[in-house]
């Protein structure tokens, strides 16, 4: 985390934000499933939060953080997880309309 990790405050509806690092995976292509009446492939973006800094991370957490070093802050919400691992959430992100 130290080596790509970027600041970012982690805030579960309810409870006291937290204050961790946080960093990007490569933008993955996400499935439409083939009974959707419109087929499409779109990247999405997917967060890594540590277990231990972020016990939980439920749909609608908002994740302030920046894309890149040194770019403008933004505001992120979970909408989904990409897969689960023993000491990480991959969760999926949207970008919160400015």
């Amino acid at each position: 985390m130290a080596a790509f990790g970027l600041p970012a405050t982690v805030t579960v509806e309810g409870e006291a934000p937290v204050e961790t690092t946080a960093f990007w995976l490569p933008d993955v292509n996400q499935d439409v499933p083939a009974d959707a009446q419109f087929q499409r492939r779109e990247p999405v973006k997917v967060l890594v939060l540590r277990k231990n800094e972020v016990p939980r991370v439920p749909i609608g957490t908002v994740v302030a953080m920046a894309e890149i070093l040194g770019a403008a802050v933004e505001a992120w919400t979970v909408d989904g997880f990409e897969r689960g691992y023993p000491d990480e959430h991959r969760v999926i992100v949207i970008r919160q309309a400015a």
